[in-house]
């Protein structure tokens, strides 16, 4: 197997192409040799190879459920964040204005007089 610290060593993209290919040519010939060797079927091996492709399977539906989650967030943020916030807040029944969105440059003290108002209109 491929070492998870060779993935994340800072290891410019074009040699860790190169890289890959120079450590996964060993692997493959190792593998081949074994699997006509027939060495999935001994127990211990067995084993190992069921609790990898679990892991691996929760990996990639992990990941797969990120990618989609980073999708519709991109959805939300490329939308009218002022307008969505008001329609939750007539959804939830809030009868109060939302909070501002945009601060631009506020200072520390003028936040705690923002939050006071919005608290004391609720």
């Amino acid at each position: 197997m491929i070492s998870a610290l060779f993935l994340t060593e800072k290891v410019p993209p074009h040699l860790r192409a190169s890289q890959s290919a120079i450590k996964y040519a060993p692997f493959l010939a190792a593998s081949g040799v074994a699997q006509r060797e027939h060495l999935e079927e001994e127990p211990v091996v067995a084993n190992e190879l069921e609790a990898q492709m679990k892991l691996a399977r929760m990996q990639v539906l992990a990941n797969t459920l990120y990618h989609q989650m980073e999708a519709q967030a991109e959805n939300v943020a490329g939308g009218n964040f002022d307008q969505l916030q008001r329609e939750a807040y007539e959804n939830l029944g809030i009868n109060v204005a939302p909070p501002p969105t945009k601060l631009n440059m506020v200072r520390r003290t003028s936040l705690f007089q923002i939050r006071r108002r919005f608290l004391t209109s609720m």
